[in-house]
């Protein structure tokens, strides 16, 4: 049964207050000062103490102190007519659980003091304490349930970039291919050497990020690649057809103005304005030596340098494609034409590149298989082509399943010729 020590210097209210306290089965025991109230203590463990502030002999305030420094503490409630608030906020910070004015409506407070017992093994804490934990627990609860809708918020937003991100790969690979396929339909009428416009795309991927271009710029970069020659198709086949070298000073003439033709019909096509402008400078020569317009340097556009860099380097070894010494020839000629041709800080970077990529092409070993017995998985070493001259498959390849049986279809058992596992 929970004990009561009521400490009031009134009679009438020590007699009232312990009156209502026995009557909901409270054991009670008054003292009428502080100094009656340590006398008490002393003899018997008290789990409440309800004590006045004004009182002769000791007041409450000495008596709170001496409670509260006590080893195991009772709880302590003050019970008075003042009602100062800078006594009361004191009253609470030296660990006073309630300040309860006089008169006193016994009924409230009395269950307010069932309560307390029953929190009696429970941390103490101030009414102040009491506000604080339960508006940071509201707290708690409003930021958990923020962080959960913040968390659902951001997952739905993750999963709409996701498929945007999806979607715009999906363009980009529609929008590729079809470029693709128009320039493999120029490359069937004769404008250049079967898959060349693939391989200088091939190349430009690669040095592009090596270069710092990427996302959107790269994209246009690779489009102006596979269609850096698109100009050629309306020069006659009489100038098509012939070596740069042995066309009449008219036909060089006509001849270099492909770019621009080029330019001007991409120009007629939304998109990227840096694709025109590739088209149009990627014959440029970095001494000032090309054509349409002598530009040298740097006011050549760095997509034209990279274009001009790889065209040269797939020309250069499409020419000597039976050397032996391949890869060191197409060193010489970089270091070579360093400075005149291309632009010498590109070739520092190709030719750091192409270390890696001689290495691999030396070691690797090619064998002849024919068509019906091609494998899903195996990469096709040269460019593959139908007896029409259409392009099957670009060098570097690798053939899926969905391509075996159009390439069985075309080639019968014609020989291909495949990377050797």
């Amino acid at each position: 049964m929970p004990h009561v020590l009521v400490v009031d210097d009134e009679r009438a209210v020590l007699s009232a207050t312990i009156r209502a306290l026995e009557e909901e089965g409270f054991l009670c025991q008054g003292a009428l000062n502080g100094a009656e109230a340590l006398q008490a203590i002393e003899t018997t463990r008290f789990d409440l103490v309800i004590t006045d502030l004004l009182m002769p002999v000791m007041h409450g305030h000495a008596l709170v102190t001496k409670l509260i420094e006590m080893s195991d503490p009772p709880l302590v409630i003050v019970l008075s007519a003042v009602a100062d608030r800078r006594v009361v906020m004191d009253l609470f910070s030296r660990g006073v659980l309630d300040v309860v004015s006089k008169p006193v409506d016994y009924g409230p407070f009395v269950a307010k003091i069932k309560n307390l017992i029953a929190m009696r093994g429970r941390p103490q804490e101030t009414p102040d304490e009491e506000v604080a934990v339960r508006v940071s627990r509201q707290i708690g609860e409003v930021t958990a349930n923020l962080q959960e809708q913040l968390k659902t918020i951001s997952s739905n937003f993750q999963s709409t970039i996701d498929t945007l991100k999806k979607q715009e790969a999906e363009l980009e690979d529609s929008y590729l291919g079809s470029v693709r396929l128009l320039a493999n339909l120029f490359e069937q009428a004769g404008v250049n050497e079967g898959s060349h416009a693939g391989r200088v795309e091939a190349i430009v991927s690669e040095l592009g990020p090596l270069c710092g271009i990427e996302g959107l710029p790269l994209r246009s970069l690779k489009v102006a690649a596979l269609l850096h020659e698109i100009g050629q198709f309306g020069l006659p086949d009489s100038i098509r057809h012939k070596p740069p070298w042995e066309l009449t000073p008219v036909e060089r003439a006509a001849y270099e103005r492909y770019p621009v033709i080029s330019a001007t019909l991409l120009s007629q096509v939304p998109g990227p304005e840096a694709i025109v402008e590739f088209l149009e400078s990627h014959a440029e020569n970095h001494d000032g030596s090309g054509f349409p317009d002598g530009k040298e340097g740097h006011k050549i556009p760095l997509g034209a340098r990279i274009i001009r860099l790889a065209d040269g380097i797939d020309t250069f070894r499409m020419g000597h494609r039976e050397s032996k010494t391949l890869a060191h020839e197409t060193r010489i000629h970089l270091r070579e034409s360093s400075g005149t041709l291309y632009d010498p800080n590109l070739v520092e970077i190709a030719l750091r590149h192409l270390e890696s990529l001689i290495v691999e092409q030396e070691r690797e070993r090619t064998m002849h298989t024919p068509a019906s017995q091609l494998r899903a998985g195996q990469k096709l070493a040269e460019d593959l082509m139908d007896s029409s001259g259409l392009l099957l498959g670009r060098r570097g390849m690798q053939v899926t399943e969905n391509m075996l049986p159009r390439l069985r279809k075309a080639l019968g058992n014609t020989p291909v010729l495949v990377v050797a596992p």
